[in-house]
């Protein structure tokens, strides 16, 4: 088999009905010369037989003791060890390509001084059915394209705008970084890893769909949605001051400390939202009203008028999830 020119990173968890179809939308892709490195996190469910049930070469398939997800950098390191492409590409287990995502989206990483190609995303439900888009990046060639090194950090430092099924990395630049990134306080891998490569080269924004991000009850994002909250903020925090403190922040963005220290506080008012929804839905009244209660923001703020709703629910003891969802607010369950 020849070298391939993508290596595509599927960690996976008894994740066998979405992990078929992730597999199916590698093998449909018009362009050729990739591979999929499926790590089995030590699932319980036959990982193994489904994907040698293809009998594609190109699959290549890595069991491995479970680690679980706070040592999820471990399990994408080890998909990585075992990589040969020149480019790396992620995509999770529960998340698709459309046909076309590698013969369109290879060429923007052309120019060698780019070390990272991402676009936009569809979000699917747990069916695979569509309901929205991911919102595109910031304005600006240099923030969306990161020219020069260090320039999309002035967005990417309050909030994670790339999706990573649609990421493609190049090797080298993963190789100068360790590999990726997951802080011991994460559960995630791809935000720390982001901002690490920022410093290494410039992105390249495609505007196109070119993956789909699934949404469904048993992610992390879904069951544990203010404690990710409170890590990215942690991340992009610690990033700041290591990269400041070591002379790599260009001058416009190490002035962003003030700037940051207030979005982190707006953040972790609306994890404190987040936690009083989950008391409620659980049914601890006075945990909720104390978090409810807790918010920081003095204004009367949308965010402030749903905790004084919130306030009410831990005294009549009701949950506040249809007012939540009809304010446009995702189903806290």
């Amino acid at each position: 088999m020849s070298r391939p020119l993508v290596s595509v990173v599927t960690p996976t968890y008894n994740r066998r009905d979405y992990l078929a179809a992730c597999i199916e939308s590698v093998r449909a892709q018009t362009f050729p010369p990739w591979e999929q490195i499926i790590v089995d996190d030590g699932s319980t469910q036959d990982i193994r037989g489904l994907v040698a049930s293809y009998d594609d070469p190109r699959l290549r398939y890595v069991r491995q003791a479970h680690a679980g997800i706070d040592r999820l950098g471990q399990t994408y390191n080890r998909a990585f060890a075992e990589a040969r492409g020149r480019f790396v590409a992620i995509l999770e287990s529960d998340d698709l390509w459309p046909r076309d995502k590698l013969a369109r989206q290879l060429p923007s990483l052309d120019d060698p001084r780019t070390v990272l190609s991402y676009g936009r995303a569809r979000l699917i439900d747990a069916d695979g059915e569509p309901f929205a888009t991911t919102p595109p990046p910031p304005r600006g060639a240099s923030l969306r394209d990161n020219r020069p090194a260090g320039a999309i950090l002035e967005r990417l430092l309050f909030h994670n705008f790339i999706v990573s099924p649609t990421v493609i990395v190049r090797r080298r630049a993963l190789d100068a970084i360790g590999g990726f990134r997951q802080p011991p306080y994460c559960q995630f891998v791809d935000y720390p890893t982001y901002l690490a490569l920022a410093l290494e080269g410039r992105f390249a924004f495609v505007d196109e769909h070119l993956g789909a991000w699934r949404r469904h009850e048993g992610q992390q994002t879904f069951t544990g949605a203010a404690p990710v909250l409170r890590a990215g903020r942690l991340c992009a925090r610690e990033f700041f001051d290591a990269a400041r403190e070591a002379g790599r922040l260009p001058a416009s963005i190490a002035a962003l400390d003030a700037g940051l220290r207030r979005h982190d506080a707006r953040i972790e008012d609306y994890a404190r939202f987040l936690d009083g929804r989950r008391h409620l839905l659980q049914r601890r009244w006075p945990q909720a009203r104390h978090a409810f209660w807790s918010l920081r923001t003095s204004r009367w703020t949308p965010l402030r008028a749903a905790a004084l709703v919130g306030l009410a629910g831990s005294l009549l003891h009701f949950d506040i999830e249809p007012v939540c969802c009809r304010a446009g607010m995702f189903a806290y369950r």
